[in-house]
């Protein structure tokens, strides 16, 4: 059985921009088929790839645009909390095509 995790962040998009709210939201898919989540090697990782679909998710700025930086922290934010949410989701055993989203404010 194919089993993936997906896990959506909602980047942190003005909510006052309607193309904002239209924009395609970032999604990584995180497979997990291949993983024993009940030893301590196959959490960890799970935590790997978790952390590097984070990685993906959220673009590191570069220069010293406070806005792009505060941006950025803010992704990264919401994403470690979608990226969580879908850890907990995965050791729970109900990993079937779940897509979890979090949304930035």
């Amino acid at each position: 059985m194919f089993k993936v995790l997906a896990f959506v962040m909602l980047a942190a998009l003005s909510p006052v921009s309607s193309f904002a709210q239209e924009a395609q939201v970032p999604t990584v898919r995180v497979g997990v088929a291949d993983l024993n989540l009940r030893s301590v090697a196959g959490v960890e990782e799970l935590d790997t790839r978790l952390q590097a679909a984070v990685r993906r998710v959220c673009s590191v700025p570069t220069g010293h645009d406070v806005r792009a930086q505060r941006d950025y922290r803010s992704c990264r934010r919401t994403a470690e909390q979608s990226a969580d949410r879908a850890r907990a989701v995965a050791l729970s055993g109900s990993v079937e095509r779940t897509e979890l989203a979090a949304g930035a404010r």
